[in-house]
C-alpha cells in the first residue's frame, strides 16, 4: 500500500536557487520513502508552476531538479510492504540560496558647515526612506555628504563617493570603500562653484567579485561656496535728530546674502533687513537706525565702533567696522 503527503507551499521571500532536500526517517525492510518537489512565483500553485519532478530518496541529501523559484512544495510517497510496517519521515529540510539582488541608493544630501538648510541631491523617487531635512553638520566646517541605501538580501555595503563640476567630464574619486554613509567634505579643496556628486552602492562585501551588484546616485548641481560675503560702503552718519545712521551693501560672489547683524560698541547684535526687507540676491543694500550698547537711540558724544556681521547661505562669515565720532 501507499499513501502521499503534500507539504504545504513554502515561501522564500526572494528567488532563489535549490539546493538539496534532506530528512530524517525510519525505513523497515521492504518500506520506501519518495520525495518529489515542484516550484513556482505565485503564492498558490497554478499553471505556471513546474510539474513536480525528482524522485529523491536519499534522506542524508538529495538534490532539488526543480527550477529556481520563490515557492515551493515538496510531496513524498510513503509505501509499506504487505501486512507490513510503513515508513516513517520527520524533520524536512530544505537548502536553498537567494538570488543576488542589487542595493538601491534612495537619497543623497549636501549640508553646508554649520548646518542650515538641507541642499537636494535629487535625481528619482526615494526608495525605502529619505534623508531628514534641515538641522546640524557633524562635519564641523566642512560639508557633510550624506546618502542613504539599502540591500534586498540584507547584505553589508560598501560605497564609493565622486564628484565633478557642471562644466567637466569626468568623475573625479573623493574616497573608495566607505562603510559609513556620510563623508566630511573640507570645501576649501573645491573652488568655488556648482558641482555633481555620484555615490555607488555595492554589496561587494558580503558577494565574491563576480556576483557582485551595485546602485549609483548622481545628484543635481550643488554650490559649494567657502568665501564668505564682503561688506562694501560702510559708512556712518549722525543725523540731525543724534540718531546714527549706518549704511553699507553685502556682496557675496557665489551665493546669496543670508543675514546681517549690526552692534555698536561691542553690544548685542540686532538684526538687519535690506532695503527691500528680503534676502534674496548677492548683492543687499542696508540702512540702519543703530542703538548704542544701552540700547539708547542718541549716542554719547565721542567716538563709536559700528560692527557688521555678514553671512551667506552656504554659512560663510564676514565683518566689517566703521569708526563714528559724534560731535
Amino acid at each position: 500500500p501507499t499513501g502521499t503527503f503534500v507539504s504545504t507551499v513554502w515561501d522564500c521571500s526572494l528567488p532563489v536557487a535549490w539546493g538539496a532536500l534532506s530528512w530524517s526517517e525510519k525505513v523497515p525492510r521492504g518500506a520506501a520513502a519518495e520525495f518529489s518537489t515542484r516550484s513556482g512565483n505565485t503564492g498558490e500553485p497554478d499553471d505556471t508552476w513546474e510539474d513536480w519532478a525528482g524522485e529523491l530518496r536519499r534522506s542524508a541529501g538529495s538534490g532539488i531538479v526543480s527550477s529556481g523559484a520563490r515557492f515551493v512544495q515538496y510531496r513524498v510517497k510513503l509505501t509499506a510492504p504487505r501486512g507490513g510496517q510503513g515508513p516513517e519521515v520527520r524533520d524536512v529540510r530544505l537548502s536553498y540560496l537567494p538570488a543576488n539582488l542589487a542595493p538601491a541608493v534612495s537619497s543623497l544630501t549636501v549640508v553646508p558647515p554649520g548646518g542650515g538648510t538641507m541642499m537636494p541631491g535629487g535625481g528619482k523617487p526615494a526608495q525605502g526612506g529619505a534623508a531628514s531635512s534641515g538641522g546640524g553638520n557633524a562635519c564641523g566646517r566642512s560639508y557633510r555628504v550624506g546618502w542613504q541605501a539599502g540591500d534586498p538580501n540584507g547584505d553589508a555595503l560598501s560605497y564609493g563617493l565622486f564628484f565633478r563640476g557642471v562644466d567637466e567630464e569626468n568623475w573625479k574619486t573623493l574616497e573608495e570603500d566607505l562603510e559609513k554613509t556620510s563623508y566630511c567634505l573640507d570645501g576649501e579643496s573645491l573652488a568655488d562653484g556648482y558641482y555633481h556628486f555620484r555615490v555607488v552602492a555595492s554589496d561587494s562585501p558580503a558577494n565574491p567579485a563576480e556576483d557582485a551588484k551595485r546602485d549609483e546616485w548622481t545628484s543635481e548641481p550643488v554650490l559649494v561656496d567657502t568665501t564668505a560675503p564682503r561688506v562694501e560702503q560702510l559708512r556712518g552718519v549722525v543725523n540731525a535728530g543724534g540718531e546714527l545712521v549706518v549704511t553699507g551693501r553685502v556682496v557675496d560672489d557665489a551665493d546669496r546674502v543670508a543675514g546681517i547683524l549690526l552692534s555698536v560698541d561691542a553690544g548685542d547684535w540686532e538684526l538687519v533687513f535690506p532695503v527691500d526687507r528680503i534676502f534674496d540676491s548677492s548683492s543687499e543694500e542696508f540702512r540702519f537706525t543703530a542703538r548704542g550698547p544701552k540700547g539708547e537711540r542718541v549716542l554719547e558724544k565721542g567716538e563709536h565702533v559700528v560692527s557688521v556681521k555678514v553671512t551667506d547661505r552656504s554659512g560663510n562669515t564676514g565683518a566689517a567696522k566703521e569708526v563714528v565720532r559724534v560731535e
